[in-house]
């Protein structure tokens, strides 16, 4: 409408009032229909926070101990952070990870998981679980030694797993996710430490 406003003017168009109101109508609803379609992306859920009244959510380790490993870890909230930590054995299963409880996530057209957190400059494994399965869903994320980040893993590309083993499975959906996890299995031996300040369920622009 803008670039046929122009041609005229160009053109030396004269604009009658009737056709400048027609414009103006048909500008304002283009931009309210642009509104409307922006305000229908899912809102962002807190799956995790970490505050006083939101940081009691049954979070538990589970290690390798559970095969015969001997990896080791704990956890503690302080200050309104996880703070996840331990040293990672390979001899024998070779993974560490903490999880939550169960959330009710209430997830519905959100598309990607979004955290801050601050590790050691190891890779860690984001995790999700699914109501009634015993599947999980991972994505691996880089860290920075010391610095906190803001990572964004979309749901597309997190992988179906089954005690270490890749499934061949869709997406999880957001609706599907009541809890949420980290993990470490980088086939590294040695002290590990990483600190989460919160974990989101969000709406994100299709690419």
């Amino acid at each position: 409408m803008l670039l046929t406003c122009i041609l005229f003017a160009l053109q030396g168009f004269s604009a009658t009032p009737s056709f400048i109101a027609t414009t103006s109508f048909i500008a304002m609803s283009t931009a309210a229909m642009s509104t409307a379609t922006m305000s229908t992306a899912a809102a962002d859920i807190n799956l995790a926070d970490f505050s006083a009244e939101n940081a009691d959510r049954g979070w538990q380790i589970v290690n390798d101990t559970i095969m015969g490993g001997r990896s080791d870890s704990r956890f503690q909230v302080v200050d309104g952070v996880l703070k996840f930590s331990g040293t990672l054995n390979t001899n024998g299963g070779g993974f560490a990870s903490v999880r939550s409880g169960t959330i009710a996530a209430a997830g519905t057209t959100q598309n990607a998981m979004r955290a801050r957190v601050r590790g050691d400059g190891r890779p860690y494994q984001l995790r999700l679980y699914a109501e009634g399965s015993d599947v999980s869903y991972r994505a691996i994320f880089p860290t920075e030694a010391g610095r906190w980040q803001t990572i964004e893993l979309p749901l597309a590309v997190f992988q179906a797993s089954f005690r270490g083993r890749l499934l061949d499975r869709p997406p999880i959906d957001a609706s599907a996710i009541n809890g949420v996890g980290i993990l470490l299995a980088d086939r590294t031996d040695g002290p590990f430490q990483i600190e989460v300040a919160w974990l989101k369920l969000v709406s994100t622009a299709e690419t």
